[in-house]
């Protein structure tokens, strides 16, 4: 049986623009050509990697993934993959981590490896904060602690709030999903609930780690976030379907939430 290729650090089958190293650590952004299939391999280092543009469809093990724009994908040292690359030419940036490096900053490989991360989340925020640092020749130890903080996300799962096992808790996420440029009072989800308002507030927080209104703000900034990377509507737009009050209000919320501006983020990706 033919034996799979495994790439040393640094090296990727698609063709790297842009490297730096730091300690353990190692970043770069890769690009590959469209329509290119990336043929079954290993890499000797675990890394995360941020898809900046482009789809592609990768397979590992018995499993598989679509991969598009704010797509944060783990791949552990040694695991087995392939990629077809879509209609457009794919950017990734990529985080090679050494294990020693993560045993120092006490992210158990394990957890990175059970983990996932929604598009568009805290960890794309994350990682998106970490590519900007590497471009604009940010300190060593401003590397290695955005780094350490993405591990994190990822270890941890990046959903908020963590699951929710009372029905009436998850009904009340679930209506914090929906309509999202309609106001919502919290009398309204404890009656839904079944719940008098002043528990639900409290059992919301205390099992989510989050407000109901927290919640609800990360929701309408994850759902901007994916209609800017999509899509070219403009802000106001996307302000108004996401229930913010203004562009302004929008502006500063997801800032706020994000580390960068609708515009700038959009401009990761599109």
């Amino acid at each position: 049986m033919r034996r799979e290729a495994t790439l040393r650090p640094g090296r990727f089958f698609g063709r790297v623009v842009r490297e730096r190293r730091v300690g353990g650590l190692r970043f770069n952004e890769t690009e590959y050509a469209p329509g290119a299939h990336i043929p079954r391999h290993a890499h000797e280092r675990a890394y995360v990697c941020l898809v900046r543009r482009g789809e592609y469809v990768e397979s590992f093990g018995r499993r598989g993934r679509e991969c598009g724009p704010q797509t944060v994908a783990y791949h552990p040292p040694g695991e087995e993959h392939d990629e077809r690359i879509r209609g457009a030419e794919v950017r990734s940036f990529n985080v090679e981590l050494d294990a020693e490096w993560l045993a120092r900053v006490g992210v158990p490989p394990a957890r990175l490896a059970a983990g996932e991360a929604a598009p568009g989340g805290p960890a794309t925020w994350r990682a998106c904060a970490l590519y900007r640092d590497v471009l604009v020749g940010a300190a060593d130890l401003d590397l290695e602690a955005r780094t350490a903080t993405l591990a994190r996300a990822l270890a941890g799962g990046d959903d908020v709030p963590a699951r929710l096992p009372r029905r009436w808790l998850e009904r009340v996420r679930e209506r914090l999903h929906e309509d999202l440029d309609r106001p919502l009072r919290l009398a309204e989800l404890a009656s839904a609930a079944g719940v008098h308002p002043v528990h639900l507030s409290a059992e919301f927080r205390r099992r989510a780690g989050a407000t109901v209104g927290d919640y609800r703000r990360t929701v309408r900034v994850r759902s901007a976030c994916q209609a800017l990377a999509a899509t070219d509507r403009p802000l106001a737009g996307i302000a108004s379907s996401t229930g913010f009050c203004d562009q302004a209000h929008f502006t500063r919320v997801f800032k706020r939430t994000t580390g960068f501006t609708p515009a700038r983020y959009r401009g990761l990706f599109r």
